[in-house]
């Protein structure tokens, strides 16, 4: 019941971390309430059931490696107007000046297309050089990680179609490499991150309750500077 709880009270937030790095006229939107124009069908339904069924998996062989006394799953987090929730939180120890340290890992875990996957590790016909995860994943997690105090953070893909046998052995990567990608992000860098869009949020809200929406812009730093969707 209390876990509910506290997931309707993320779901009530005005700002939702799921929503990290989308358009602030789509943030204005949610802000307010108003339902979706294009609600998810039964395509999209069958595409996030497999990304529920990959991270619960996960979630558990997480638990089952650690133990719950050192990692934690699915946190739910609320700040004021902005709320989410965290894959995954993995407490350990990390080698400092020869000291062992207590370290806070926070992880964000996606299960992606192959097109994404290939793009993001340098695989063609996606892509050559490796890209990394898109930005927005990346905000999403640096406010997880943020919002527990994390030491570093990880993003994780699942693609859900493998790199072939043929472009693995011809590009270098690995079984493992095949169908997971990780990178690692440090403390300095998310927080950064996370500052820049908390930021762009409060913005974004105050437009709102002064009764107007925000221009259509994304804070990817691939795109120009000035450009309106």
């Amino acid at each position: 019941f209390q876990a509910e709880q506290q997931r309707e009270s993320t779901r009530l937030a005005r700002y939702r971390f799921s929503d990290a790095g989308a358009c602030a006229r789509a943030l204005a939107y949610a802000a307010l309430g108003w339902a979706p124009s294009d609600p998810m069908d039964l395509a999209g339904v069958f595409i996030t059931t497999q990304g529920s069924m990959i991270h619960e998996a996960w979630q558990h062989a997480i638990l089952a490696e650690f133990g719950e006394a050192a990692a934690e799953v699915e946190i739910v987090v609320r700040d004021g107007d902005r709320g989410g929730h965290i894959d995954a939180v993995v407490e350990t120890e990390k080698m400092i000046d020869a000291t062992s340290t207590p370290w806070k890992v926070a992880i964000e875990g996606k299960s992606v297309g192959g097109f994404r996957f290939k793009k993001a590790v340098g695989c063609p016909p996606a892509s050559r050089t490796p890209e990394g995860p898109s930005y927005n994943h990346v905000i999403q997690g640096a406010l997880g990680a943020k919002a527990v105090d994390a030491d570093e953070l990880r993003i994780i893909y699942w693609t859900r179609e493998a790199i072939s046998v043929e472009m693995a052995d011809r590009y270098g990567f690995n079984e493992l490499g095949r169908i997971i990608a990780e990178w690692t992000i440090d403390r300095d860098t998310f927080i950064g991150i996370a500052d820049r869009e908390i930021a762009r949020v409060e913005r974004v809200l105050q437009i709102v309750d002064g009764g107007e929406l925000p221009k259509r812009v994304i804070p990817d730093p691939e795109l120009p500077h000035g450009h309106v969707i």
